[in-house]
């Protein structure tokens, strides 16, 4: 949700030198829909790279995890509603 607010992307990296960036409204949207927890250090367990799942045939972690600066390139998944957006916004002003 942090991520959001200061509108910084996520980058998840590899050992094997892939990487993805996440667009964080998406982001947080979808790991509040599941009732995972969003903190930074534990996003980790639900990313894989799939470069190393098919070469290692098992999920390999990321290295890191990084906040950056969101470019045209980041993966955009479905944005939370409006009244929800605002709903998370409002409550973090407080």
């Amino acid at each position: 949700m942090e991520a959001a607010a200061w509108h910084s992307s996520i980058e998840v990296a590899c050992r094997c030198g892939q990487r993805a960036s996440f667009d964080p409204h998406g982001l947080w949207w979808w790991f509040y829909q599941r009732g995972w927890n969003d903190d930074l250090s534990r996003i980790a367990r639900r990313f894989w790279c799939r470069t190393c799942t098919k070469r290692l045939g098992r999920r390999m972690r990321p290295a890191r995890i990084n906040l950056v600066r969101g470019s045209d390139a980041d993966i955009e998944l479905p944005m939370p509603p409006d009244r929800e957006w605002k709903r998370v916004v409002k409550r973090m002003r407080y």
